[in-house]
C-alpha cells in the first residue's frame, strides 16, 4: 500500500511538470517583431514587459526572425521595453491588453547607445491581426458607467455584433448570430460555467457574480477558434477583478420602496370587507462591496466581493367572484327557490358536481355557494364578476 501511494505521488509531481498547452481564454497573448531602421529583423533583442498594476515582469528574447511571443499573460496595461547592444533602449508604455486579445507590437530599434531611452505611447488603433474571430470586449467603464436593470451584468451583451434580444435583455433572452439562446456558452476565468440541466448544456451561469466584480468580458459571437468549443453560439468568457500593488475597493447601495411608487387603477386590497386601494407593498435592498490589495508587494495579492439581495414584495392578482346581484339572489331565493345560472360560471369555486348542475341551470341549494369566502367586486363595477386581491407578500435573499 504503502508502494502504490508513493508511485501515485510521484506521478502526479511528474505530471505537474509537465508543460500543458491549454486555451487561452481568459487571458491574452503579446507578440511582434524588432527591426532596426533599415527593416532587417534583430536577432536576440531583450524584450521586457512590466505589468502596471501588479508590477510582474516576464522576459523574452528575439527568435533568428526578430519575433517574440508572450502568451497567457493577464489582462491589463503594461510597459515594453525593448533593448540590444548598439541600438537605444525603446520603451513603450500604455499596452493595454484585453481578454482573448492576441496584440501584435511591432517595435523599430534606433542605432545608439543601449543606455539611451526612447519613450513612446502605444498606438490606439488596430492591434490584433492574428484573428478572424467576431468579437466584442466589454471594457470596464462600459460596466462602470451604462445602466443595467437589476445590476445584471450579461444585459451589456447586447452591445456585441450579432447581438439578438428576445425581449429580456439577460442572459436567457440574448442571442447571437441566429444561434438558439441554449447554445451560448459562458466561461469565468477560463472555467466554464454553462449551466447543465437533462443533460443539456444550457446558457444560464451556474456561478453568480457581482457587477462590481467583473473586469472585463469578450462576447465571441462568430468565426471563433475551435479552443472554445462546448456551444455553437456566443462564446462569453468573463474576467474578474485581481487585487493589485495598491489597495482599493468599492461600496454601493441600491434601494427600492413602494412609497415612492404610484398606483395602478387596480391596485386594491380586497381582505377586508370593503375594497381599499392601495399600493402592494414592496421594498428592495441591494448592496455590496469589493477590495482588493497586495499580500505581498510585486508578488501575491487579494480580491474580495460580496453582494446581497433583500426583498419583500407583495403582487396584485386578478379573481374572477360572483357579481353582488349573483349573490343577492343566492341569499334572497337560497334553498327555497330555483336560482337559473349561465351554462357556466367558472369561478363560483364549485365541485366539479355543482358545476354539471349550473350548466343544466338547475336548482341550487344556498350550501353550494359559500359567500362569505368571496370578496366584494371592485367599486363602480356592480354588474362586473370580477375583484383584485393583494397577496401575501414573499421574502427574497439572495447573496452573492
Amino acid at each position: 500500500m504503502r508502494r502504490l501511494c508513493s508511485f501515485l505521488l510521484l506521478l502526479a509531481c511528474s505530471l505537474a511538470l509537465i508543460p500543458v498547452a491549454h486555451a487561452q481564454t481568459d487571458r491574452a497573448t503579446l507578440e511582434g517583431t524588432v527591426t532596426d531602421p533599415s527593416g532587417a529583423t534583430i536577432s536576440g533583442a531583450r524584450v521586457k514587459i512590466l505589468a502596471a498594476e501588479t508590477g510582474i515582469t516576464q522576459e523574452r528574447t528575439t527568435n533568428p526572425n526578430g519575433q517574440y511571443r508572450f502568451p497567457g499573460i493577464a489582462i491589463g496595461a503594461y510597459t515594453v521595453s525593448v533593448s540590444n547592444s548598439g541600438f537605444k533602449t525603446k520603451v513603450v508604455e500604455s499596452v493595454v491588453l484585453d481578454v482573448g486579445q492576441t496584440r501584435t507590437l511591432d517595435v523599430s530599434l534606433q542605432i545608439g547607445e543601449a543606455t539611451e531611452k526612447i519613450d513612446v505611447v502605444a498606438d490606439v488603433g488596430p492591434s490584433e491581426r492574428s484573428d478572424a474571430d467576431i468579437a466584442t470586449v466589454i471594457p470596464a467603464d462600459q460596466i462602470v458607467s451604462l445602466p443595467v436593470n437589476g445590476r445584471d451584468w450579461s444585459g451589456l451583451t447586447l452591445l456585441a455584433l450579432f447581438a439578438q434580444d428576445d425581449g429580456g435583455g439577460n442572459q436567457r433572452t440574448i442571442r447571437f448570430a441566429g444561434r438558439a439562446i441554449d447554445d451560448n456558452n459562458f466561461n469565468f476565468d477560463g472555467v466554464d460555467a454553462g449551466g447543465i440541466q437533462e443533460q443539456a448544456q444550457k446558457s444560464q451561469v451556474r456561478l453568480q457574480i457581482s457587477e462590481d466584480a467583473v473586469a472585463e468580458y469578450r462576447a465571441n459571437t462568430a468565426l471563433y477558434d475551435a479552443e472554445y468549443g462546448t456551444q455553437a453560439g456566443g462564446q462569453i468568457n468573463v474576467i474578474t477583478k485581481s487585487g493589485s500593488n495598491d489597495l482599493h475597493g468599492t461600496a454601493f447601495g441600491y434601494l427600492r420602496n413602494s412609497k415612492f411608487d404610484a398606483r395602478n387603477f387596480n391596485d386594491f386590497n380586497t381582505l377586508g370587507t370593503t375594497p381599499i386601494p392601495q399600493i402592494p407593498p414592496f421594498r428592495l435592498g441591494q448592496y455590496g462591496l469589493t477590495v482588493g490589495g497586495p499580500i505581498k508587494k510585486d508578488k501575491t495579492f487579494f480580491f474580495l466581493s460580496y453582494e446581497g439581495l433583500r426583498q419583500l414584495q407583495s403582487t396584485t392578482q386578478q379573481a374572477d367572484v360572483p357579481s353582488t346581484r349573483l349573490l343577492k339572489d343566492i341569499l334572497v331565493n337560497g334553498e327555497e327557490g330555483p336560482v337559473h345560472l349561465p351554462k357556466c360560471v367558472p369561478s363560483c369555486r364549485c365541485t366539479p358536481g355543482v358545476n354539471r348542475q349550473a350548466r343544466s341551470a338547475t336548482a341550487l341549494p344556498r350550501a353550494f355557494f359559500p359567500t362569505r369566502l368571496f370578496p366584494a367586486p371592485l367599486p363602480r363595477t356592480p354588474t362586473r364578476i370580477y375583484s383584485l386581491t393583494t397577496h401575501p407578500p414573499s421574502f427574497t435573499k439572495t447573496p452573492r
